[in-house]
């Protein structure tokens, strides 16, 4: 049996969610905290639970993207005094179902301490409740190894990519992040089955 990776092409709809599923199989339980953080994002009342939400280390946004080594920006009491704490707050409220307004929102929070793009857009996805994709060096890498130029500061860049795939495509801005994650990964998985039906094990 030959093993043959499908080639993503960011405008074929059941091979972008065939992608989305197999990242939802090899990643369940990121996929439960995942709804259950946008089901909390829907409750955030105040800077107290917004903060909370962020930095809880075993279900928050932080935990769930891989970041909590960035932790330590947001428990700096001097920066996030009350104020600072409300008007960050107010401007993740605006995140809503108009995508371009979202992509604005994310070029805005990167003016604030210790949050950059992947951050910034992983916040935004949540509260807008999945009208934003997430910028990450995963996406990145697939997205040249695809021949789109994009790179790791570009979120414009990225934005219009991401954009232009979903209205092609009609897809979620979810689905396309989950297909350009693991499509580095799938390739590992073929050339792993092809060693394993190569010395005829398990196959």
């Amino acid at each position: 049996m030959t093993t043959k990776l499908l080639k993503c092409t960011l405008t074929d709809k059941n091979e972008i969610i065939a992608y989305a599923e197999f990242y939802d199989f090899v990643n369940k339980s990121e996929s439960k905290l995942e709804k259950s953080i946008l089901k909390e994002a829907q409750t955030v009342e105040c800077a107290d639970d917004l903060f909370k939400l962020l930095l809880d280390k075993d279900k928050g946004i932080l935990k769930w993207k891989g970041a909590l080594r960035i932790k330590r920006y947001f428990e700096d009491e001097e920066y996030w005094n009350s104020s600072r704490k409300e008007e960050f707050l107010n401007l993740i409220r605006m995140s809503c179902d108009d995508y371009n307004v979202n992509e604005e929102i994310v070029t805005e929070l990167i003016e604030y301490k210790g949050i950059y793009y992947p951050m910034a857009s992983t916040i935004v996805y949540f509260f807008s409740q999945g009208k934003c994709p997430i910028i990450d060096w995963r996406a990145i890498q697939t997205l040249n190894e695809l021949n789109y130029d994009v790179n790791n500061d570009d979120w414009d860049g990225y934005f219009e990519t991401c954009f232009k795939a979903i209205s092609n495509s009609g897809i979620r801005f979810r689905d396309l992040d989950k297909a350009l994650w693991i499509y580095q990964d799938v390739k590992k998985y073929l050339t792993i089955c092809e060693e394993l039906n190569r010395l005829n094990i398990g196959l």
